[in-house]
């Protein structure tokens, strides 16, 4: 009798734990995605949906390459993954439902199953916020250079 009622307790936590994690990685502040072999989304958690403004309907089961700006860096990182690469902060440009652009980086790598390609295991940064203050700081130091450049020639800058 108390084997069983171990038995069930072992399976309870089981499951418990399978909810916990189901709960961390659907609802996690991270984009997530998985990737099959042949490029098509299978998962994203709502972190991902939400960044691009997509629902779950508009994104599962399409290819990623139709959320990249640039067909050559998904490309090339499709290239590496089945190579077995693992990408760390590899930047890349994504298009959201509203047509705006995410600049983000991705970390990911592969799980596989006695060498068949089960999905990625990608995480996506969203860095755009980042990337727009850098482009506002050059365009200052731009701007600046320029004034600097005009006294000189007016004779006003010594």
């Amino acid at each position: 009798m108390e084997n069983t009622t171990q038995g069930n307790n072992g399976t309870d936590a089981k499951i418990s734990r399978l909810e916990d994690l189901t709960d961390f990685i659907e609802n996690a502040p991270m984009a997530m995605h998985w990737i099959n072999g042949s490029g098509i989304i299978i998962w994203a958690n709502q972190a991902e949906l939400d960044m691009l403004g997509y629902t779950k309907e508009q994104y599962l089961n399409k290819h990623i390459s139709n959320f990249h700006l640039d067909r050559d860096v998904i490309d090339t990182i499709m290239k590496r993954l089945i190579a077995k690469d693992t990408l760390k902060d590899y930047p890349a440009r994504l298009l959201c439902r509203n047509g705006d652009l995410k600049y983000v980086l991705i970390n990911s790598n592969v799980r596989w199953n006695n060498g068949e390609f089960i999905h990625t295991r990608c995480f996506t940064k969203d860095i755009t916020d980042i990337v727009k203050e850098k482009e506002k700081m050059l365009q200052h130091i731009r701007d600046l250079e320029s004034q600097i450049a005009l006294q000189k020639n007016s004779g006003k800058f010594a």
